[in-house]
This record gives structure tokens, sequence and C-alpha cells, in this order.
């Protein structure tokens, strides 16, 4: 069963347009991306998918692959499907173009566990490292995890709060190839559109999702506060 890797790099970002290039030492932040997601021993090949062509050619000189999307895609996951559809893989993971710091073990156990549970869709993460800060913040998203499955996802959660295991949700995916071009073709639902949570869309359409867990703190960049953070603390 095959896997490939896709980093959807879209320029204009709503808190932060140009972070995918934001510069850390030296390089782009979605070549940092790219450079660890290659080094995935699960993955067959990785692809950066982008509506600029800034970003395209400043990848490509840098020898990354990339592949020109459109830019009417309303999220990332639209734009992983559209550079899936030529791609022959079982399955499409999608990594977030925001996160230089990857994890790679974390990557290859999600393909892993995918690959031995053939009857799930679709697959995510949560990480055990969620503080108290986190829980209450509406910016962190959360995610209930019961018996190897994510059955709820949250950024406020409700009173009484749901059963099963608190974790922050890390916004890493695999899909079976099929199931993501079901799941792109379907409308957002109310309750996603309401919580701003594209998860929520493969939960109302009854779909498994199948749930690892990490202890990965895996730092996102949202804002140039978060890009001072990772910066300041880059180890390479």
């Amino acid at each position: 069963m095959t896997a490939v890797g896709i980093i959807p790099a879209r320029y204009a970002s709503t808190r932060f347009p140009g972070k995918v290039l934001a510069p850390i030492h030296d390089y782009p932040m979605v070549h940092h991306v790219y450079r660890r997601a290659a080094e995935c021993s699960t993955l067959e090949e990785v692809i950066i998918a982008t509506d600029s062509q800034l970003v395209a050619e400043t990848c490509i000189q840098l020898g990354d692959r990339v592949m020109l999307t459109s830019s009417e895609h309303s999220s990332g996951t639209d734009r992983v499907a559209e550079a899936a559809q030529n791609l022959t893989a079982d399955l499409v993971i999608n990594i977030q173009g925001d996160e230089p710091k990857l994890d790679t073990s974390v990557v290859d156990e999600l393909v892993t566990y995918m690959q031995r549970h053939g009857h799930l869709p679709m697959g995510t993460v949560g990480s055990t490292t969620i503080t108290s800060d986190e829980v209450v913040d509406p910016n962190v998203v959360k995610v209930i995890g019961r018996d190897g499955l994510a059955t709820g996802f949250y950024r406020t959660l409700p009173a009484p709060p749901p059963k099963g295991e608190l974790l922050r949700h890390i916004g890493l995916y695999a899909y079976r190839r099929d199931f993501l071009f079901q799941f792109t073709a379907q409308t957002p639902s109310s309750q996603e559109t309401e919580h701003r949570l594209e998860q929520l869309r493969a939960l109302e359409m009854g779909a498994s999702i199948g749930l690892i867990t990490t202890d990965c703190v895996c730092i996102g960049v949202d804002t140039p506060k978060d890009l001072e953070r990772v910066v300041e603390s880059w180890d390479e």
C-alpha cells in the first residue's frame, strides 16, 4: 500500500501572508517541511502543492517537487485533492506547510497505522502534551479519542465535556485516495462552517477517523510571533 505526502502551500495566508516563504536560517519555511517529509521512510514521494508562481519557483530552485494548483480552493484539503488527481498512491497524507519542525516519526506512524487498518477511510493525530491553557483556548483545536478513533473536534469544549481522552489536535491527515475525493466533493456542513473545523465534515459523513497519539509538541506557525519562537528554538 503506497503513500504520498502532499504539502498545501497557499501564499496568501489570512493571518500571516507569505508565511510559507518566511525565512528560517536561510531557507523558506515550506522547504524545511518538504525536506523533513522527504526523510519519511513510508512516503513514496513528497509534493508541494501551491497556487503561487513565486512559491513554485522558489521551491523548484531548491530542488523540491512542486505542483501548481488552482487559486480558487477554499481549503488545503481541496488543494491536496487536486494534486492527487493524477497520482496512483493508495494513501494521501496532508502535511501542513507551516510546521517546519515536522516530526517524521509521527508521519511514519500514521501511515503504518493506516496500512494496518485498511477499513479506515481517514486518520489523524492527537498530542498528549495539551496544557490547561490550551484546553480553554479556542485557537487550539482539541480532539476526543475513544477506542482508537477520533469522536469529536472542538475549539471550545461543551459542558459537560465529552467522554474520552482529551488531546490537542495535530493537523496531519491520512486519506484513502478514493475517500479524499468523496470528502472534497461533499458540501461543507453548517457545523463545519460555524466552527471552522473541516474534520467535522468527515464525521457528519459517517466516516470513521483513526486516531494515533503522540507526545510530540509539534509547533505550528500561524503568526509572526510563532515564527520567532521556532527560529529561537531551532536546533539544526
